[in-house]
């Protein structure tokens, strides 16, 4: 895994409240500030996002990385 940097541009799963008729939906984000590094090729520490919706834009402290797309997580973007 890459080492994420301020300026990366990643994707951020959206957190969902427990019973929403909502589904969790990937949004862009760029990192703000990382707290963390890589360990036997696994991010491990956090990081400070702003994430895009289509409406509007919101900062997302202490984001915790998983490639399973868990709601409230960062994710790296797909490689095309």
């Amino acid at each position: 895994m890459q080492q994420p940097t301020i300026g990366s541009s990643v994707h951020y799963q959206s957190f969902v409240p427990v019973g929403s008729p909502e589904p969790s939906v990937c949004q862009p984000a760029i990192v703000t500030a990382v707290d963390g590094e890589v360990v036997d090729g696994e991010f491990v520490g956090h990081l400070d996002l702003v994430v895009f919706t289509r409406q509007d834009s919101f900062f997302n402290w202490g984001t915790s990385h998983t490639a399973e797309r868990h709601p409230g997580t960062w994710h790296w973007p797909a490689q095309a």
